[in-house]
C-alpha cells in the first residue's frame, strides 16, 4: 500500500531531493519495488549514496547507476564498495572473489546483476 501511495502522488512531490529519505522508511521489499517501478535516478539524491543496491546491468537506469558508483568508488578515497558480488545472469551462481574491473571505469558492461553496499564513512573514506 506504502508503494503505491508513492507511485501515485510521485509526479506531484515538489521536493524530489529528499525522496530519498522517505523511501529509507520502507521496508527493503518495499524499497526494490519503488527502484523497480521508478529507477534509482528518479528516486536517489546524487549527494547521498550510501546503501545496498542491486542493479540489472540490462536495464539502462541501473547501469547509469552503476556508472555513478563506479565514479564515485574511483573519486572518493577508501573502501566505498563493501560486500560487492556480480553473476552474469539471475540463474548463475555469483562470480568467486568477484572485483570492480577497472575496464568498468570508461564502460558498463551490459549484463549480468551487480550487487554492492556504497559507504562512504568506511576504512580510508573520505567523502567530498
Amino acid at each position: 500500500l506504502r508503494v503505491e501511495l508513492i507511485l501515485t502522488v510521485f509526479s506531484r512531490i515538489a521536493d524530489l531531493v529528499n525522496l530519498d529519505t522517505i523511501v529509507d522508511s520502507l521496508e527493503d521489499d518495499e524499497q526494490r519495488e519503488i527502484f523497480h517501478r521508478l529507477g534509482y535516478l528518479n528516486v536517489l539524491n546524487s549527494i547521498s549514496v550510501d546503501r545496498a543496491y542491486r542493479m540489472r546491468l540490462k536495464v539502462p537506469d541501473e547501469r547509469k547507476m552503476a556508472s555513478i558508483l563506479v565514479k564515485y568508488a574511483i573519486q572518493e578515497p577508501g573502501v566505498n564498495w563493501v560486500d560487492e558480488k556480480f553473476r552474469r545472469k539471475e540463474s548463475m551462481p555469483y562470480s568467486s572473489g568477484w572485483q570492480l574491473p577497472i575496464e568498468w571505469a570508461d564502460k558498463i558492461i551490459q549484463y549480468g546483476i551487480l550487487e554492492l553496499s556504497y559507504s562512504s564513512t568506511g576504512r580510508g573514506c573520505k567523502p567530498d
